[in-house]
C-alpha cells in the first residue's frame, strides 16, 4: 500500500472507529488531541497542530525507494518510518528507517536497518512494543522464486537488538507481502504472509514471536485456496484476544475479492472465511485493517478502469458481523 493510501486509511479509520460514525472524515470535527497513525499503531494523547501536516521528506534522494511502513512510539510520542532502497554499489536492496516527531519534524538522519551484500530485502512492516520501548520488523528477502522472512528488533533509536532469518523457502513469486500486529494481552507479535506453495496451493501463513525475546510461539496456515491469496494484513482485538486477518483472493482479471478470518491468539482456531466483499468486479485489492472497541475496519481500493480507482471500507463486528459498505474516497 502506498504512503498516500495509508494516510487516507488512517484518517478514515480513526474517525470511524473512535467516533463511531459511518461518514468519511470531517476535518472540521477532528479533535486537536487526535494523532492519525498508520496500520498497527496505537493512538495517544499527543497534541498535533493540524489533522494533516504538509508533506514531509523522509527518504533519501534515490531513484528506487518503496514500501513504506510506519509505527507510532507511544512512550516517546514519535513515529518510526521504514522503507526499502536500492543499493547502487551491488544492486542489493536494503531496509532503512528514520524517526519523525508527532509535529512532522524528522529526528536525525535516515539510517540503515537491514543490509546484507547481494541480498534484496523488499516489502517490510513494523510494529511498536510499548512494554519494552522497542520495535519488531518483518522483512521479505527476494530470492528468485524462493523467498525468506527475516525479523529484527531495534530500540527506539533504531539500534539493532536482535536479527534473525526466521523462515526460508517461502515460494511466493510476484511480490510477496507480510504484515505484523502486536498482541498486548499475551505480549506476542503475529506475522502473516503470502505463500505460494504450488500453482494450485496458495496460502496465507502466520507465525507468532514472543515480544520480549523473539522466541517462536506458534505457526499455522490460516487460509488456503486454489486462487492466489495475496496482500494480507492483520489487526489485534484486545476485547476478545483475537486477530482479524484480511487478504485478497485473486482469480484473475474481473475476479478479485477481499476475504478475512478471525483467529484466536494461538492460531488454534480460526473462523470460516468472511466475505468482506463479494462482487469480484471491479478489481478489489490491498486491504488495510484497524481495530476499535470490539470491532474492526477494513479499507481497500477498487479499480474501475485503467485510469479510475476508488477506496471503500466496511466495519466488521468483533464477532465477524458485517456492516454496510462505506465509500471512502
Amino acid at each position: 500500500m502506498s504512503l498516500y493510501r495509508k494516510i487516507v486509511f488512517l484518517l478514515f479509520a480513526i474517525t470511524i472507529l473512535s467516533m463511531g460514525g459511518a461518514a468519511p472524515f470531517n476535518q472540521a470535527a477532528a479533535s486537536e488531541s487526535q494523532t492519525f497513525l498508520p496500520r498497527n499503531a496505537e493512538i495517544s494523547n499527543a497534541i498535533v497542530s493540524a489533522p494533516v501536516s504538509p508533506p514531509i521528506k523522509i527518504g533519501q534522494d534515490q531513484y528506487s525507494i518503496e514500501y513504506y511502513s510506519v509505527a507510532y512510539n507511544s512512550n516517546r510520542k514519535e513515529f518510526m518510518v521504514i522503507w526499502h532502497e536500492l543499493n547502487e554499489s551491488d544492486f542489493g536492496i536494503s531496509i532503512y528507517g528514520r524517526r519523525v516527531s508527532v509535529y512532522g519534524d524528522t529526528i536525525g538522519p535516515a539510517f540503515q536497518i537491514l543490509s546484507v551484500t547481494d541480498k534484496r530485502f523488499r516489502q517490510s512492516d513494523i510494529v511498536y512494543i510499548p512494554k519494552y520501548d522497542k520495535y519488531w520488523i518483518g522483512v521479505f528477502e527476494d530470492i528468485s522464486f524462493e523467498n525468506a522472512i527475516w525479523v529484527k528488533s531495534i530500540n527506539w533509536k533504531g539500534e539493532t537488538i536482535t536479527q534473525e532469518l526466521i523462515k526460508d523457502n517461502t515460494d511466493s513469486p510476484g511480490g510477496p507481502t507480510l504484515a505484523l500486529a502486536y498482541n498486548s494481552v499475551d505480549d506476542q507479535v503475529m506475522i502473516v504472509y503470502e505463500n505460494r506453495l504450488s500453482s494450485t496451493n496458495m496460502v496465507i501463513g502466520a507465525f507468532c514471536l514472543k515480544a520480549g525475546n523473539g522466541e517462536k510461539c506458534g505457526e499455522k496456515d490460516v487460509a488456503a485456496s486454489t486462487k492466489r491469496l495475496r496482500y494480507p494484513d492483520i489487526t489485534f482485538n484486545p476485547a476478545r484476544t483475537e486477530y482479524l486477518i484480511g487478504y485478497t483472493m485473486f482469480g484473475g482479471t474481473g475476479d478479485s475479492n477481499i476475504k478475512g478470518k478471525i483467529c484466536n491468539a494461538d492460531l488454534s482456531s480460526c473462523s470460516s472465511e468472511i466475505a468482506i466483499t463479494i462482487h469480484g468486479n471491479p478489481w478489489q485489492d490491498d486491504v488495510s485493517l484497524a481495530s476499535g472497541p470490539d470491532e474492526y475496519l477494513a479499507v481497500w481500493w477498487e479499480r474501475y478502469s485503467t485510469d479510475s480507482e476508488g477506496n471503500w471500507g466496511r466495519r466488521i463486528g468483533g464477532d465477524g458481523t458485517l456492516n454496510n459498505f462505506i465509500n471512502v474516497i
